[in-house]
Order: C-alpha cells, then structure tokens, then sequence
C-alpha cells in the first residue's frame, strides 16, 4: 500500500509505558501522531519513530491526535545522527521550527529544510549551514533584518549593523550596541543571500555572528533554544 503522507520528525515524547507522540514538519505544517506500541523492542512502528528522520506514512483522520498506521524511513540521515556536532545544530534548528512555526508558509520551509539536512549530511560545514537557515527563516516569520537601507530611516547611507534597530544603520541612527565591523556586515549579509547549492567561499567572524543571531531571536522573539547550551560546550561560544 503505497504512503499517502511524508514528514521530518523533529521531535518525539514518550507517551504512557509502551507508545510515542511524534511530531513531523510537513509541506503543510507540523503533524502530531500517536505512534501505539512504538516503544516495544518489537514494534514495526518503532523504526518511524527515530527523531532526525524523513519518513513516509499512513495515518487515521482523526481530528485529535491521529495514529500513525505504517510507512516506511525514506532517510535515516545517519551521516547527521552519527555525529555530535551534526546532531546539536540540526537538534538547534528543529527547536527553531517546533517552537517558532506558527502563520508560515510551511510549503517553503519544507523544501527548504529538505535542502539544509541534505547539505548537512554530505558534510558541508554545519555552523555555516546553521546560520544561513537561521537567518532565511527569520525571513519567513517576517522579521528579516534589512540590509539594503538604514532600518530605521531608509537611507542608503549605512555605516553599520545594529540588533535593536532591526539591520543596517546609518550615521544618524547608531547606538552603543551598532557593530562597525566589516568582515562581520559582510559575512552575515553573504549569510543571509547564500545560496545553499553553491559552497561558501568567503571568511566570517563565527563567534561574533552566532552571537548577533542568538541575540535576534531573543530580542525580536524571546526565543533561545537549549541546544545552544550543546553547541556553547562545543564551539567555546
């Protein structure tokens, strides 16, 4: 019987002694499903189960909390699960999408997460990966810093970037938190344009630029995720 539906699983919580609830980004949404007896050693289900996955499969049409019936892993990302590195940052970027999508354009980010587990798994570098998806996907909340104009009076004449401002600045509208640094205004411009397909041949300021995208979420969101605690321990930052 062929699959009718297909989804990343992004997150996963034990529910009861012997079943799992799954969550899965999907071209439409997120997907909840109660996978029965998925715990069990035996369980033909437990291999769907396995966060850091892409699978296709059948569900009921239940309005509440649909159960997943049968389907198959179309890619068990072992190249990513395998690694620590890897799976911090893909684990970052899944606390993003459970804890951030809401009014989305689902069908976008879908092929677009599709793209960045893919560039991952082959071994492109995972923080430079990480941080071109952070930074498109405050795009699609709708909350992007500008980079063409001064964020606060649309001059063209910029001399810098500023967090609390929303992007780029000019002489008129820095404050005591405007970054001047060039290498960094560059490198999170490129960032933020890069076309995953093509490779990154260009130097950043990685300690400064993870900063100032933690610092934009938790401004203009009030987010910071606790995979970042990982990813602290591993980079120094």
């Amino acid at each position: 019987m062929a699959n009718n539906y297909e989804g990343i699983l992004i997150k996963s919580i034990d529910y009861t002694d012997s079943s799992k609830i799954i969550y899965l980004i999907t071209d439409s949404g997120i997907v909840s499903l109660l996978a029965k007896g998925a715990r069990k050693l035996k369980s033909p289900l437990r291999q769907l189960c396995q966060t850091i996955s892409k699978i296709s499969y059948n569900q009921s049409e239940s309005k509440k909390l649909p159960l997943l019936y049968n389907g198959d892993v179309v890619n068990p990302y072992l190249g990513i699960t395998q690694d620590l590195e890897k799976t911090s940052y893909v684990s970052h970027i899944f606390e993003v999408i459970y804890k951030l999508s809401t009014d989305i354009d689902f069908s976008t980010l879908y092929k677009f997460l599709n793209i960045t587990l893919d560039r991952i798994e082959k071994g492109i570098d995972v923080e430079l990966i990480s941080f071109v998806f952070e930074l498109k996907f405050l795009y699609l909340l709708g909350i992007n810093p500008v980079f063409n104009r001064c964020a606060d009076c649309d001059s063209n004449e910029t001399i810098g970037f500023d967090v609390y401002r929303g992007g780029m600045i000019c002489s008129q509208h820095k404050t005591d938190y405007s970054i001047f640094d060039i290498e960094f205004i560059t490198g999170i411009y490129k960032l933020y344009y890069h076309d995953l397909s093509r490779e990154f041949d260009y130097s950043i300021n990685r300690k400064l630029t993870r900063k100032i995208i933690d610092d934009y979420y938790q401004h203009y969101m009030n987010f910071k995720s606790k995979s970042r605690e990982i990813i602290g321990q591993i980079y120094g930052y």
